[in-house]
């Protein structure tokens, strides 16, 4: 029978669920009416079935309120679908999905859900992974050290990147070091090396904005230029370790080009790139050498000519 596989969590054979589901949910059977439901959820009739799915709930079959979620979620009612995701877990449905769909938690449930967690520690990974992802890092890091302890994987890996988005690259580097020493994983190695890829590559903050001369310009670059090169190499090692060669290729190229050791970089050419002068600074800020050159132009000669012969001694041709 349909609903013998319905009731066990498959469904073959809609047409037929449907029709012997109407018959069970017309003689008042709970299960009728929440395989309907399924049954028309699985056909993408989500407000159909909405109404034999809340009966199946009020008939206490309480898993009846994830698939309700589901359904409020299909036709875009986000409100209710939290509702009904809230619901699922708390008679122990486990899914992220209200974290997903909710767009904001209030006192009470954050309460609520931590309770839930004493007894499904899973909830503290996905408080974290909501906070995260609405930028309350605080929060996120509160609930991923949580999660951690109760040994969750990802916890911890997002508690290293966690660290990261606060400023503090030495933790999140010793805490992701930490999961790939216990794991050696060819993941945790990818992680390290795209961290340390991704806090290389935010080292050039436009300095042609904030340095004083020209003078303090050029220190502040080579500076820079040395730190960023170490760490696009230290990031090319453990990109080496995850196996991934088309990464490691690419990042010693990044550490070839802020070398500060002449050699042949390519050409940089200054005309016809950027449209605006809000442009050239968005540019800048994101690394772009030609955009910094262009707007030491606009500083004075001396900065312009300080910046060109800086990247021209370090292998770069500078095309004007």
């Amino acid at each position: 029978m349909e609903m013998d596989k319905c009731l066990s969590g498959k469904i073959e054979n809609v047409n037929k669920l449907i029709e012997e589901s109407k018959e069970y949910s017309r003689r008042g059977f709970p299960e009728g009416y929440f395989c309907y439901g399924l049954a028309e959820l699985k056909s993408k009739n989500y407000e159909e079935a909405i109404p034999p799915l809340e009966s199946a709930y009020r008939k206490k079959i309480k898993r009846a309120a994830f698939y309700l979620g589901k359904a409020y979620k299909s036709i875009g009612n986000r409100k209710l679908a939290s509702y009904w995701f809230l619901k699922a877990l708390e008679n122990g449905f486990i899914t992220e999905d209200f974290f997903l769909v909710t767009s904001y938690i209030s006192k009470e449930q954050l309460n609520e859900l931590e309770s839930l967690a004493k007894k499904h520690p899973l909830i503290y990974l996905y408080l974290g992974n909501y906070f995260y992802r609405n930028g309350i890092y605080d929060a996120a890091l509160y609930y991923y050290g949580i999660a951690t302890r109760y040994g969750f994987e990802k916890a911890k890996i997002m508690f290293g990147l966690t660290l990261y988005k606060l400023g503090n690259f030495k933790g999140a580097l010793n805490v992701l070091y930490s999961y790939y020493k216990e794991s050696e994983s060819r993941k945790g190695a990818y992680l390290i090396a795209s961290l340390i890829e991704k806090h290389a590559d935010s080292l050039n903050n436009c300095f042609v904005l904030t340095s004083k001369t020209p003078e303090e310009l050029i220190q502040k670059l080579a500076r820079s230029f040395k730190k960023r090169e170490v760490l696009y190499k230290q990031s090319a090692k453990f990109y080496f370790l995850a196996k991934s060669r088309k990464d490691y290729k690419r990042v010693l190229k990044k550490a070839s080009l802020v070398s500060l050791k002449g050699r042949n970089k390519g050409k940089l050419f200054l005309k016809g790139k950027f449209k605006s002068y809000f442009e050239l600074i968005s540019n800048c800020k994101e690394g772009s050498p030609v955009a910094e050159i262009l707007l030491s132009k606009k500083r004075g000669e001396e900065w312009y000519r300080a910046l060109i012969d800086f990247y021209s001694s370090i292998g770069f041709d500078v095309v004007r």
